[in-house]
């Protein structure tokens, strides 16, 4: 499984695969093998990274990844844009697992790319309901672009990834303790591979 997070360069989620894979708590395994994916309304699914305070995602650049296999036909691709923000619900919810020097960055998918997932998703339904026997599933990666405000400090940079399945569901941990100055390119550092933010970033050329 894929789950490298590089400076927020490309944070992967496969699910419902989860068992086997490192960094993933007990209660995560047990509640994403329950999921329904043809059921889940992706209006309201939630990503939460918690990520050092110093580190943002970059504007723009978060999409999900939606992988459909229907049968013995090939694997279907859908991409949508995922948008950052939260309620103070949710911010609420997050605030039990907040840590010092870290912050919380919230993403759910765009409302025209999750009515059109929904489609995806009731053509899906219809295809099992007319062939119960025939396999399929859904698989989603999300992925963003990560920037930093100022120079990392030295030592880890530890991430723990965060879902929720439902408006008002909570949020429980997916990942945790994922050291992102570990995941680098080869030859590369965690610097280099992250850019600087915005104005910092047109401040230091």
């Amino acid at each position: 499984m894929r789950a490298r997070l590089g400076a927020f360069v490309a944070l992967g989620l496969l699910a419902p695969m989860l068992s086997g894979c490192w960094h993933v708590p007990p209660e995560a395994i047990w509640r994403l093998r329950k999921v329904d994916m043809l059921q889940l309304d992706p209006g309201s699914l939630r990503l939460a990274a918690r990520t050092p305070d110093w580190l943002e995602a970059q504007p723009g650049s978060a999409m999900a990844k939606l992988f459909l296999q229907s049968g013995e036909g090939p694997e279907q691709e859908i991409d949508a844009r995922l948008q950052e923000g939260a309620t103070v619900a949710e911010l609420r919810d997050l605030a039990r697992g907040r840590a010092p020097g870290t912050h919380f960055l919230v993403f759910r998918i765009a409302a025209a790319d999750a009515a059109r997932l929904r489609a995806v998703q009731a053509s899906a339904r219809q295809a099992k309901a007319q062939n119960p026997g025939r396999s399929g599933g859904i698989r989603i990666k999300l992925e963003a672009k990560g920037c930093r405000r100022g120079d990392p400090p030295a030592g880890p940079a530890i991430a723990d990834l965060y879902l929720s399945l439902g408006e008002g569901e909570a949020f429980f941990k997916v990942y945790q303790e994922l050291d992102l100055s570990e995941m680098h390119g080869e030859g590369a550092t965690f610097r280099d591979e992250t850019p600087l933010c915005g104005k910092l970033a047109q401040k230091a050329l």
